[in-house]
């Protein structure tokens, strides 16, 4: 047997803000959740930007009720996009391969796979 976590409660599925998010708000002061955004890029550190080295996520971009936003992290940026999102999200920032960020027309290039 394996154990699967899961968000139901009272035989009913919750979503993953109100099992593991809204319990924690009012504990970690610093965390900022903002709803109905989409985020369409990851800023990064201009002094890693094409010089071989690791890219350091400092921000993000989103798109909320058509208006884009930036937000800077102070510690972290943590990205959970889904299976899907998640790389199409590092993609859309500049994050792999060259050849394939050229023909996407996509600017910035840290050539990583």
């Amino acid at each position: 047997m394996f154990s699967l976590e899961s968000a139901i409660k009272d035989g009913r599925r919750q979503s993953t803000y109100i099992t593991y998010i809204q319990p924690i708000m009012e504990v970690r002061r610093k965390l900022h959740v903002i709803k109905y955004a989409d985020v369409t890029e990851i800023i990064f550190s201009s002094q890693h930007k094409n010089k071989g080295l690791n890219p350091e996520a400092i921000g993000v971009k989103y798109n909320r009720h058509g208006t884009i936003f930036s937000t800077y992290a102070l510690k972290e940026v943590l990205i959970s996009a889904g299976v899907f999102g998640s790389p199409m999200l590092l993609f859309k920032s500049g994050i792999g391969p060259a050849k394939m960020l050229r023909k996407a027309n996509v600017s910035r290039d840290f050539n990583r796979g």
